[in-house]
């Protein structure tokens, strides 16, 4: 009895191999038997078991004496055994385990191992089915530290992320949107209660819909520019950019994108633009600034009044009194103007010694003869010497409108030819203008005043600076444009070569990336790649000023290794202006003279730093819209 016990045990043993094998040569892993002991003796190995490790059956019995126990990872044996006892005590007779198997080279292998507990011939034993598992768990980890950085990208950033679902109409957003604004968003009803909320400024809400619209429209990427108001009542400018995506049928069901705070980068050109506008001296909007918010300001209709003051015998002030003095009277005549002027008055200074007056919503000629007369009383009460005697002679020119033109020009010339007649009365007093023949001596291009000239001092920088800025402002395309500002920037300044250098790699060198040269000078922006900033003449960025600037009148003065490379560019004399972000330097605007040393006037380089600038701030706006398109997979605009 007791040998066909043996016999059956050994039929049923051999069955279950067989099965076992068909089985195992099916799945990605294989298959093995073991005793319910400490170590999990093997009792059966498939040959896809074998495969997986990488062993023989003979170098598996040899090498690991066919406990499983030793071919578990030592970090994972202990966690196996906890897991199968735990399963079991719960009174499972099936156990589901993650561990990591070693093969025979050394490497690890993560398995998922399904085992079923049985009793044969009166002895637990496991039989147990192998999965591989690898591919699934590396990407898990991938997975994982994709989150990981992820989250610590977001933690460290002040970007807000947000996700709109379409049909829901509710908004998330990450926690930087209350860090950065203060107050809990909403969340509801977006697409009804955003779009009246206070939150966004009433002259961007459309902005914001239109964002919506398209989003919802399915148009794959929008971006748009608004200002949100935060949690102290300020309104921040912001970009929002919101990428679309779609389901099965390509139709859209989310928005998800970025809000950038971009208030500080809106308020720089504000700035850069109002510097442009101004005169230098006298912080009025100069001609073209004031030409055309006039020009604006009339198509609102209504009568208004135009008056040019002329300075009488000012060129004797700056004779008998100097230049200071005459400069500081000009200052006097902008306060008093500024003083007396109503909100809506446009001031400028358009020319060495007159300036222009724009007051809108007048009731008539009589009003615009009365403020006439009362800006002449003011004015000529202005000393023209501190602790002088002597009193500031004007004349004033009046033109009003629409009567006498509905445009900046027409004004100005009624305006001029009004001037010309107090001037040829005597001067110090005001007309308006009247229609009529004008005296043959009348130049109808406005040769009496500066209205078509240009101002002395202080008119080069701005007057460049604000040319740069409108033309890269107003350009659908930055890169190629600046090209053609440095041409524009060489020749009006008679410099031998423009160029800027960006860095490059890991910010330890530059690189040539755009140049324009003048006649006969070689270029040389295709031997100015990767440039280390150190050498032996130390860190090439120390040699800028704390204002970012290194000026060199004659380079025979430098380093000699610096010289060297200098010299071989056949430059004699240098400006460079820094290209800084927050403090940190990231290249230079740089103007080269080739022909003989220069000495560089503070007005020059004041003009050209100014100009630098308006460079550098578009320049690096457009290098952070190329970074973020590469990381959006786009490209850029």
């Amino acid at each position: 009895m007791r040998q066909l016990e043996q016999e059956v045990l050994h039929t049923l043993e051999a069955r279950t191999a067989q099965e076992l094998e068909s089985l195992s040569n099916n799945i990605p892993g294989g298959v093995y038997a073991c005793r319910n002991d400490e170590d999990y003796t093997l009792t059966y190995i498939s040959p896809g078991f074998l495969s997986l490790l990488g062993y023989t059956r003979d170098e598996l019995r040899t090498e690991a004496d066919d406990l499983l126990i030793v071919l578990v990872h030592p970090d994972d044996r202990d966690g196996l055994r906890r897991s199968v006892r735990a399963q079991l005590a719960g009174g499972c007779s099936t156990t589901e385990t993650e561990y990591r198997l070693l093969r025979r080279d050394g490497a690890a292998v993560w398995v998922l191992d399904r085992c079923r507990l049985t009793v044969v011939g009166g002895e637990e034993r496991f039989y147990s089915i192998v999965l591989d598992i690898d591919e699934r768990k590396q990407a898990e980890e991938a997975l994982k530290l994709t989150l990981e950085r992820h989250r610590i990208i977001m933690d460290q950033a002040t970007d807000v992320i947000f996700e709109w679902d379409i049909h829901a109409d509710t908004l998330e957003y990450s926690p930087n949107w209350l860090k950065k604004f203060g107050y809990q968003p909403t969340t509801g009803a977006i697409s009804r209660r955003i779009p009246c909320s206070e939150n966004i400024h009433p002259e961007d809400r459309s902005s914001f819909v239109r964002i919506m619209e398209d989003t919802a429209a399915g148009v794959p990427y929008s971006e748009a520019q608004f200002r949100i108001r935060d949690g102290q009542g300020r309104y921040r400018w912001c970009r929002i950019r919101a990428t679309t995506q779609f389901d099965r049928d390509e139709r859209p069901i989310k928005a998800v994108g970025v809000i950038v705070d971009i208030d500080a980068e809106k308020r720089h050109e504000q700035q850069l633009l109002d510097m442009a506008q101004r005169d230098a001296l006298t912080g009025l909007l100069n001609k073209r600034a004031a030409q055309s918010i006039i020009d604006d300001r009339l198509k609102q209709g209504g009568v208004c009044a135009l008056m040019i003051i002329d300075l009488d015998h000012f060129k004797q002030i700056n004779d008998h009194f100097g230049h200071l003095c005459g400069d500081t009277v000009l200052s006097d005549v902008a306060a008093h103007l500024k003083k007396r002027s109503d909100p809506g008055c446009v001031l400028s200074r358009i020319g060495g010694d007159e300036f222009l007056a724009f007051l809108p919503c007048l009731s008539g000629r009589e009003e615009a003869a009365r403020r006439a007369e009362q800006l002449l009383r003011v004015l000529t009460l202005i000393p023209v010497q501190k602790g002088g005697c002597a009193t500031l002679s004007c004349s004033v020119g009046v033109a009003v409108g629409p009567e006498d033109g509905d445009d900046y020009l027409s004004l100005c010339r009624c305006a001029d030819h009004a001037l010309y007649t107090v001037k040829n009365s005597g001067r110090g007093s005001y007309a308006l203008y009247q229609p009529g023949p004008r005296p043959a001596s009348f130049s109808p291009d406005l040769s009496l005043s500066a209205v078509s000239g240009r101002i002395d001092s202080g008119d080069l920088d701005y007057t460049l600076a604000q040319y740069a800025f409108r033309m890269l402002y107003s350009s659908l395309d930055v890169i190629t444009a600046i090209p053609q500002m440095l041409e524009i920037v060489g020749r009006s300044c008679d410099v031998s070569r423009v160029y800027i250098f960006e860095n490059c790699g890991d910010g330890s060198l530059c690189t040539n990336t755009f140049e324009w040269c003048g006649d006969g000078v070689s270029p040389e922006i295709h031997n100015l790649q990767s440039r280390p900033y150190c050498g032996g003449f130390g860190d090439y960025r120390d040699y800028f000023d704390a204002d970012g600037v290194f000026c060199c009148q004659d380079i025979r003065a430098l380093h000699p290794e610096l010289y060297a490379g200098l010299a071989a560019q056949g430059i004699e004399s240098l400006l460079q202006c820094a290209i800084q972000d927050d403090g940190r330097f990231l290249g230079f605007v740089g103007f080269d003279e080739c022909r003989a040393s220069r000495r560089w006037t503070r007005e020059q380089i004041s003009s050209l730093s100014l100009v630098s600038n308006v460079l550098s701030t578009f320049l690096l706006k457009q290098r952070l819209k190329e970074r973020l398109a590469r990381l959006e997979g786009r490209r850029p605009t």
